[in-house]
């Protein structure tokens, strides 16, 4: 009987770890589309725009060296998110097979066959690369956690938050997992030495040093940026009242410009949040991709000749000191943008729909929408929102739990503090994205289904916490 189950157990893992991922990059592949599916942001990642990192750039080069044109991408996408997931699927395989049936599941049904993410793979996006990076990423951090000792882990765990970075800046915020990942095994296991740590930290910079010398290859000192763009998007959100008397004319022209246009805007916006939660979280977002790129353009470029600095020299330095002035109201679009994230696919979840295209309704013509520019059309309900938006509501709370307990790990009993620390690590690693994202971008379900994955491994890890905990209290029981 025993060699039964083991049997199972081992057709089950290869079934899961090798052959699902293979019939997934087959059937992926030959049912990809003649032509990859492209976004606004796409033609600046195939041109190499400066403003762009370094890193999709470059694996698009590779696909239209190799296959002759960037269409060919999807198959290096496909191939590597199955070669990932396959990696992934493998560290994460429990000894409990319910954990691995249940986690398996998951995977399969809302990750690999998730038209979301199958949309994805077929376009010329950062998306598709960054979730195959984020998949390596947990898997190095599981091995990582159930063998520090060895360091090869440490190193792939460095590598992937380096090229995460080069393929998407927001990989900035999985930096500060080295030194968390490495102070909690510390803490709770003395036998990981500064090594680990060193190998993880150089294996980063290396990365981001190599990304770093292609950019000035490529690009050379004159690099680009989109932070103008993002600080001026949320200046014109904020109420600031008037320009600092030290501003250049141009500077001051601009910033009243902005305090009088914003203020229907921040009105508008004001008034839907105490009335449609939908609403609000809709018309925000749009609103500020609107002001990053289409508000006034001729206005700004005039006054940025009067003061003789450049159109995105004039955007920052207005945007940052009107964030400045007005720092609270800074720091509420960033607690805004951060639930967001964390509310995804919410402003599509029926029950709120109705009530959220009734507000906008009843406020048209809106502020700058005289060509339907900025909303061109009302909220629409998805059935996926009924599962994703109520898991994601339960998973802001349960990762909120898991830092709670976190600050009293040295407390917990010993073989708690090892069961504790996976679903520590993944709720710093999810919040610490939310978090920077909602500084210094926009709270967007496709930003936010980037962290589906770590957010699963959160809450099955914390299960089989939960799960320790109901042991370690029988064996207590027994003992007494």
């Amino acid at each position: 009987m025993t060699n039964s189950i083991q049997s199972n157990t081992k057709l089950f893992r290869v079934v899961s770890v090798y052959v699902i991922p293979c019939l997934f990059s087959i059937f992926l592949i030959g049912m990809a589309p003649d032509f990859a599916y492209t976004e606004p942001d796409s033609q600046s990642y195939i041109n190499f725009s400066s403003s762009r990192s370094i890193g999709y750039p470059v694996l698009l080069f590779l696909s239209s060296y190799v296959f002759g044109d960037y269409n060919h991408i999807v198959v290096f996408q496909v191939l590597f998110f199955a070669v990932g997931s396959s990696f992934f699927i493998n560290s994460i395989f429990s000894e409990n097979r319910l954990v691995s049936l249940l986690f398996v599941s998951f995977y399969i049904f809302g990750v690999i066959v998730n038209p979301i993410f199958i949309k994805y793979h077929y376009s010329i996006l950062t998306e598709s690369f960054f979730f195959g990076f984020v998949v390596f990423l947990i898997g190095f951090i599981i091995r990582a956690v159930k063998d520090p000792g060895f360091y090869f882990w440490w190193i792939g765990f460095g590598c992937c938050i380096g090229f995460s970075i080069l393929v998407r800046p927001v990989g900035y915020s999985f930096l500060p997992l080295i030194f968390i990942v490495f102070a909690l095994l510390r803490w709770v296991n003395t036998g990981v030495g500064w090594r680990n740590f060193l190998f993880a930290l150089i294996s980063c910079f290396f990365v981001l040093g190599l990304g770093g010398f292609a950019e000035r290859e490529v690009y050379g000192d004159s690099r680009a940026s989109l932070l103008p763009l993002v600080i001026f998007g949320k200046g014109m959100l904020v109420e600031a009242g008037e320009a600092p008397s030290y501003y250049n004319e141009g500077a001051k022209e601009l910033w009243d410009q902005m305090e009088k246009d914003g203020s229907s805007v921040r009105s508008l916006l004001s008034e839907a949040s105490s009335s449609s939660f939908a609403a609000e979280k809709y018309l925000r977002q749009n609103y500020e991709v609107y002001f990053q790129y289409q508000y006034k353009p001729d206005l700004i470029s005039r006054l940025a000749v009067v003061d003789s600095v450049s159109v995105s020299d004039l955007k920052l330095t207005v945007g940052l000191g009107r964030l400045k002035s007005d720092f609270l109201g800074y720091v509420a679009l960033s607690i805004r943008n951060y639930v967001d994230l964390w509310s995804v696919y919410g402003m599509s979840f029926a029950p709120f729909v109705d009530a959220g295209n009734s507000f906008i309704n009843e406020h048209r013509p809106l502020p700058f929408n005289s060509t339907n520019q900025v909303v061109a059309e009302g909220l629409r309900s998805r059935a996926a929102a009924w599962a994703i938006f109520p898991m994601m509501i339960v998973a802001s709370f349960v990762s909120f739990l898991i830092l709670a307990l976190g600050a009293f790990i040295k407390v917990l009993p010993h073989d708690l503090q090892n069961s504790l620390i996976l679903p520590l690590i993944m709720s710093m690693m999810v919040n610490g994205n939310f978090l920077l994202i909602g500084l210094l971008g926009i709270g967007i379900s496709r930003y936010s289904q980037s962290m589906i994955i770590p957010v699963a491994v959160m809450l099955l890890s914390f299960l089989g916490f939960l799960r320790s905990c109901y042991t370690v209290r029988l064996e207590s029981n027994r003992i007494s």
